[in-house]
């Protein structure tokens, strides 16, 4: 490396070894450790543990030191219902919401069937044929009661002759 074999005059040695010189020590303003002035630009792109480093998954700044606790919400995880790959922010939504395996309650009969069967089950339904679902009003789509807004139509269904 040329930084430590340059040539001072001896009238310029004190403000080299003050300001100039490489080999001085600073310190790092991120982790405090004392580095060799010649060697900052490296400590602050490699070495420093309070260095920022990019998650390469969701592009979030991070610093070194903390970034093996990260928790990528892009991250893929696998949906333990359905087994499709999801990112780790939105599996909470998919498992709710989403998962066509997710377990929905039939409105007629109350019995738990995966959400990608439940419409084929309502064709099937003996408790449909029966007239009114057993729990007054219709269940939504995802086995929740459906709220009913003021003033609003009701949803009804017509009884065929």
């Amino acid at each position: 490396k040329q930084w430590y074999q340059r040539r001072v005059r001896v009238a310029d040695l004190s403000y080299h070894v003050s300001y100039m010189c490489g080999k001085r020590l600073v310190f790092c303003e991120r982790c405090n450790e004392e580095v060799a002035a010649g060697e900052k630009g490296v400590h602050n792109r490699q070495q420093c543990v309070r260095r920022f480093v990019t998650c390469e998954t969701c592009r979030d700044q991070l610093v070194f030191e903390d970034h093996s606790h990260h928790v990528c919400p892009k991250q893929l995880v696998e949906c333990p219902v359905c087994h499709l790959m999801i990112g780790r922010g939105k599996l909470e939504d998919h498992k709710t919401s989403l998962c066509p395996q997710r377990l929905v309650t039939c409105c007629y009969c109350e019995r738990n069937y995966a959400m990608a069967t439940i419409s084929f089950h309502y064709t099937r339904c003996k408790e449909r044929e029966q007239g009114e679902p057993s729990a007054g009003e219709p269940r939504g789509v995802y086995g929740e009661e459906e709220e009913q807004g003021g003033g609003g139509k009701r949803n009804r269904r017509r009884k065929r002759n």
